[in-house]
């Protein structure tokens, strides 16, 4: 995903989405195991990146996409249109890192990859679920 020429950071989240939705609705237990799972794995990783590329925040990483969407998915209710508007939102958070996403990045050791995108998926399901409580 991350050596697409043009949005890799969609695709991943994209392919993140599909992913949770494969999943039983009824899993909260298995999708926060894998998420967990996921934040290691992407720390670590990104890291590794980190030290062959000398970049941070490499456009070939997209597990931090993943996890980000992941988190959103986890905390928002189901359903397809929530989802969705998940997703967008997301992606949304991601791009523009409203305070204090961008600082956030500029954690090293592959955390900052990570958090960046936790409190991206973060903003996105709040957000979802107070419109929620709101409607």
């Amino acid at each position: 995903m991350g050596k697409l020429p043009m949005m890799p950071g969609t695709f991943g989240s994209i392919l993140g989405t599909l992913a949770f939705l494969l999943l039983p609705a009824d899993s909260f237990l298995i999708r926060s195991i894998i998420l967990v799972i996921i934040l290691i794995a992407g720390a670590f990783s990104s890291f590794k990146i980190e030290m062959v590329t000398g970049k941070q925040d490499n456009q070939i990483i997209v597990i931090d996409e993943i996890a980000g969407i992941w988190l959103t998915l986890t905390i928002i209710p189901g359903g397809i249109w929530f989802s969705l508007a998940g997703l967008l939102l997301f992606r949304l958070f991601d791009i523009w890192k409203p305070h204090p996403i961008k600082k956030l990045e500029k954690i090293k050791y592959g955390y900052g990859v990570m958090l960046d995108d936790l409190l991206a998926g973060l903003y996105a399901g709040g957000l979802i679920l107070i419109v929620n409580k709101l409607i």
